[in-house]
């Protein structure tokens, strides 16, 4: 905790799952996941936000 707000540390996994997935792949998927979970940690990305929110990974 830091000035009164609360930090949490997330990890996820990013191999593993598929490994028809490219863990290059896998890490879009989760920065994705994370912006539009808690776009005010985001805010200053707002412009990258709405970019990578159109992004779609080629199969």
């Amino acid at each position: 905790e830091k000035n009164g707000i609360k930090y949490r540390l997330s990890i996820n996994p990013i191999s593993g799952e598929d490994p028809e997935v490219p863990v290059s792949a896998r890490a879009w998927e989760i920065v994705q996941e994370y912006i539009n979970k808690y776009p005010e940690q985001w805010y200053k990305w707002h412009v990258v936000g709405r970019e990578l929110a159109r992004y779609k990974l080629k199969k």
